[in-house]
């Protein structure tokens, strides 16, 4: 692995060659480690704009050619960092116990919504400074944002799709539109991903499991009083 991408390749490419890479288990040498992780901390600290080559070579310890000499660019140097976030999230061994649980049918709703969410924040939480990279720079480059609508998204709504399905098939939930409660569900999780990892917004707890269960009962259980007449 001396001679990483060429930049034309883009990210998908990327992401196929680095999944055949892990296979062979071929590994980065001592100074594309050392360039990987300077430009991590760089490009979730100030962005990825505001980042150079030079700033990364100087925080790695490294001369600036090389940098080139291994990573091509900087914007392939930003793919080494989205790409494999993005394989670990959608690997087989990462989506197994996810897809189990939707597809858990006869257990109750409220413990399988508190399940997936869970398995998603302890992954989110072990990848920060990834994730503020993946989901900034999403906005400014559309190649991630299709990568992750792609790989990520469709996916993911579609295992969704089947476990509401089946959910108002079995009677536990109304009569509502299918498309609409997991475009909710989605809203939900990206929307406290981003302001809690993005944009660092404090929420109401710092307690993870409290943070869960208080947004798996609004979802479920809404924020009206029921009234008995």
């Amino acid at each position: 692995m001396k001679d990483i991408f060429e930049e034309e390749n883009g990210l998908q490419k990327t992401i196929k060659q680095l999944t055949e890479e892990m296979k062979k288990e071929k590994n980065l040498t001592k100074s594309q480690m050392k360039i990987l992780e300077a430009a991590l901390n760089l490009f979730s600290q100030k962005g990825y704009e505001n980042s150079s080559t030079l700033d990364i070579a100087r925080e790695s310890g490294v001369a600036e050619v090389t940098i080139f000499r291994n990573f091509k660019s900087k914007n392939n140097l930003l793919y080494q960092i989205v790409a494999p976030l993005i394989i670990k999230i959608t690997s087989p061994v990462i989506l197994k116990d996810v897809k189990k649980q939707f597809k858990d049918f006869d257990s109750d709703s409220e413990n399988i919504l508190t399940s997936v969410f869970k398995d998603r924040l302890d992954l989110i939480e072990k990848n920060q400074k990834a994730i503020q990279i993946l989901l900034r720079e999403a906005l400014n480059h559309e190649e991630i944002l299709n990568s992750i609508i792609k790989n990520i998204t469709v996916p993911a709504k579609k295992d969704a799709f089947e476990f509401v399905k089946n959910k108002k098939v079995n009677g536990e939930f109304r009569e509502v539109n299918e498309q609409a409660v997991v475009d909710l569900l989605f809203y939900t999780m990206f929307g406290y991903v981003v302001s809690h990892y993005v944009f660092k917004i404090d929420t109401f707890t710092e307690k993870q499991d409290e943070m869960i269960e208080t947004i798996v009962d609004l979802l479920l259980n809404g924020i009206k009083k029921q009234s008995f007449k």
